[in-house]
């Protein structure tokens, strides 16, 4: 899963991938089709969450998304010399929205200080039109969530291992980009019993490890539009 960053220095998390593919490792025919159905049974879920953990120098990032088909919520939350910040991105209706304190909107949302300062707190609205508003909005909805792990037909099948204590299959290959963000290398962990869905991937890029884990199928989202914003045109 990519992390969505406006700040140059946090491209790293923009692009996260994962280990390198084994060399020489047999590739299952059927892997694509299997990848596919994986996806097609989570898009048909009405909702689900996933819980992105991320560990960069000293940061730590950790990201929990409640996706539907229209919209979604997430609490982001850097940690970094002991001290957390958090930001709120949720996407109701069309528009995206964004709160959080000083800090965060300069580390992670890319903020200038002098902007962050004055904006900090409050409900900013960011209606489709703003320049922003697809790098902001990637992620939340149940399709784009899924595009960002979607491989392309070069996936290969591994053998399937226990994770935490349940078995589960593993796909390995390129991403297809999506979001703005290029391709990287990806693993990916389903079911094996009745309708797949995924249970996790983990992504590692130049040092960066991250673990997504997917879970909370079809409970309910409840989204509330801010009462007070500030829209950024």
């Amino acid at each position: 899963m990519k992390l969505r960053s406006l700040s140059a220095p946090l491209a790293i998390f923009v692009s996260l991938g994962i280990m390198s593919i084994p060399s020489g490792a047999a590739s299952a025919p059927n892997a694509y089709a299997q990848m596919k159905a994986v996806f097609a049974d989570a898009n048909a879920k009405q909702t689900f969450r996933y819980t992105l953990t991320a560990t960069m120098t000293g940061r730590h990032l950790v990201n929990v998304t409640d996706a539907t088909h229209l919209g979604g919520r997430q609490a982001i939350t850097l940690t970094e010399a002991g001290k957390s910040n958090t930001v709120i991105v949720e996407l109701i209706a069309g528009n995206a929205y964004v709160k959080g304190d000083a800090a965060i909107l300069v580390a992670y949302m890319g903020f200038p200080k002098s902007e962050a300062t004055r904006l900090a707190n409050k409900w900013l609205e960011f209606p489709p039109s703003n320049p922003n508003f697809t790098v902001i909005s990637t992620g939340i909805t149940i399709a784009s969530t899924l595009d960002q792990v979607t491989m392309n037909k070069s996936v290969k099948s591994y053998p399937a291992v226990k994770l935490k204590g349940q078995l589960v299959d593993v796909l390995k290959g390129p991403s297809v980009p999506s979001g703005g963000n290029p391709s990287t290398a990806e693993t990916l962990y389903f079911t094996t019993a009745g309708k797949p869905l995924p249970v996790e991937a983990t992504e590692t890029y130049q040092g960066t490890t991250a673990t997504v884990t997917f879970s909370h199928w079809n409970e309910t989202v409840v989204l509330a539009t801010p009462k007070t914003v500030l829209e950024q045109k």
